[in-house]
């Protein structure tokens, strides 16, 4: 058995649409990924640093997203005993109430953020190739 490597750990939702029109336990009318009038399930994954699952959650289709991160995370502190990592995702699962979670203790975070949906002034800091340099490997 290898360790994990669990000092980078990626979190993501996504949900999953059923061929019903009736609502039905935690299948819910809410707002699909695939843009879908149907009932959805959701559901939370955390991974390791290397993409393997290490938790996931499933919740009812109409409830957002944000507030599936914090129970899941208190779970793989407590069960996995992680304890200093780096929590990476996208700006959707970043609100300010998750970010203050993860800059307490030895944990940290990182947040996605759309380069399209930033001001001007924002967009032309990012796009600045004398602040951030865009590395590119070649196949030879």
């Amino acid at each position: 058995m290898t360790k994990r490597n669990d000092k980078i750990l990626y979190y993501d939702c996504t949900n999953y649409y059923f061929e019903i029109q009736e609502e039905n336990g935690d299948k819910k009318y809410g707002k699909s990924k695939e843009h879908r009038p149907n009932p959805i399930i959701q559901m939370g994954l955390f991974t390791d640093g290397d993409g393997i699952p290490l938790a996931f959650s499933l919740f009812p289709g109409n409830s957002n997203e944000q507030t599936s991160l914090k129970p899941l995370e208190q779970k793989v502190l407590q069960e996995f005993g992680c304890e200093k990592f780096i929590y990476c995702s996208d700006a959707g699962l970043g609100s300010e109430s998750i970010r203050e979670f993860n800059h307490m203790g030895k944990r940290a975070f990182i947040v996605t953020q759309s380069i399209k949906k930033l001001k001007k002034e924002e967009k032309d800091w990012a796009l600045n190739p004398q602040i951030f340099a865009v590395f590119r490997t070649t196949k030879k």
